[in-house]
């Protein structure tokens, strides 16, 4: 019986790579995936899973395949996820990770991002089987498999913009910005069309190679921006302040030495934030003004990720749910990443100091029949 269990996150692709030796008809892979549960066992490691895993390894278009890694996940004799909702049931993704992270930062307005942590976890982990995880019949959640191709979808449709360097105005001051002028008439149109086009080009050469239709996908993203503007506004200042609303940032929130990329980090969170208002129980009101970024584990190792990634000649949807499972890192003892999350994690440890008081142990394996070799080695 395990007094207490080391957590351990595993890169979906391990998951993948596990229960297909699991239910190969290859002897030697049967062998392979039983050993490595006997070794967990007998080390106290414990595999923590949350949506997001399920997520990845479901989204497959051959139903067989994802039934089999679905009844190798719900056969599973022990393993721990991230809890969902009030009630704590069935797997969590990232923003039950944030709830808690922000109900406790209310319960605490003093505590740093170490303190809130520390309360956070506190009935964040259910531990059980794999049928309490998935339920008694893992076929169910072959249902959800168009639910998952559309969020695959949209997350190809984030990343292709949200690592784009081609309107880049985070270190402009907001008050040379609520100082400027506005485009008009023709010049505007002259300059969404050029912005179109410049994300077209861009969206087809680094984007995911599984995006149809760049130009269609570009105009879309066009015709937000405008539809954000709404009536044409009066002065730069007005459209600026407009903006800044719509993410809940209003002039109380910013010195006229702010940059745009300050106030959009806050208007980003703050959207974030109002999500779970309802599930931390809090009057939006009350969470707004009383949390704070840098009190937020999640938010703090996926922001940092997300500013010194690798520039990479593709941006994958797969990337965004690699940087919600990194977001493990800050609960489970030892969280396993890809290659590029990784290399995002070394670069920002030596840009953001509070990571290592809040991240654990992170790695990266090429195969699940690696993990034991790299685990017996002692951490950075």
């Amino acid at each position: 019986m395990l007094r207490k269990p080391r957590y351990l996150a595993l890169d979906s692709s391990h998951l993948t790579q596990w229960a297909r030796d699991w239910s190969s008809v290859r002897a030697e892979d049967r062998s392979a995936a039983a050993d490595f549960s006997i070794w967990l066992e007998r080390n106290g490691y414990v595999p923590l899973l949350t949506f997001h895993h399920i997520e990845e390894i479901a989204n497959h278009h051959h139903a067989s395949l994802v039934l089999s890694r679905l009844r190798f996940i719900g056969g599973m004799k022990l393993l721990a996820w991230i809890g969902h909702g009030p009630l704590r049931t069935g797997p969590g993704t990232v923003t039950d990770l944030l709830a808690s992270e922000a109900r406790a930062a209310y319960a605490l307005p003093n505590a740093d991002i170490s303190e809130v942590r520390q309360t956070a976890a506190s009935g964040l982990i259910q531990v059980g089987t794999g049928a309490d995880l998935l339920g008694p019949d893992p076929e169910e959640w072959l249902l959800l498999r168009p639910v998952f191709a559309g969020r695959a979808t949209k997350a190809r449709q984030v990343m292709a913009f949200a690592h784009t360097n081609l309107v880049d105005i985070e270190d402009v001051r907001l008050a040379d910005l609520l100082n400027g002028g506005l485009r008009r008439g023709k010049d505007l149109r002259r300059t969404l069309d050029l912005l179109r086009g410049s994300f077209t080009v861009d969206i087809a050469q680094r984007g995911d190679r599984r995006i149809n239709d760049p130009g269609g996908m570009a105009a879309t993203f066009v015709r937000e921006i405008e539809a954000l503007a709404g009536d044409s506004p009066a002065t730069a200042s007005e459209l600026v302040l407009k903006g800044l609303a719509i993410l809940e940032v209003g002039p109380e929130d910013f010195r006229m030495d702010s940059t745009v990329g300050e106030m959009l980090d806050l208007g980003l969170f703050r959207a974030q934030l109002k999500i779970v208002s309802e599930t931390v129980g809090v009057p939006w009101s009350d969470l707004k003004r009383q949390v704070r970024m840098e009190q937020i584990p999640s938010w703090t190792i996926r922001r940092s990720l997300q500013r010194h990634a690798p520039d990479l000649p593709e941006r994958k949807g797969s990337g965004l749910n690699d940087l919600h499972i990194a977001c493990l890192s800050a609960y489970a003892d030892v969280t396993f990443v890809d290659k590029r999350t990784l290399e995002a994690f070394r670069r920002a440890r030596s840009k953001v100091p509070v990571l290592a008081k809040v991240c654990r142990r992170v790695e990266r394996a090429a195969h699940y029949r690696d993990v034991p070799a790299i685990l017996l080695q002692p951490g950075e």
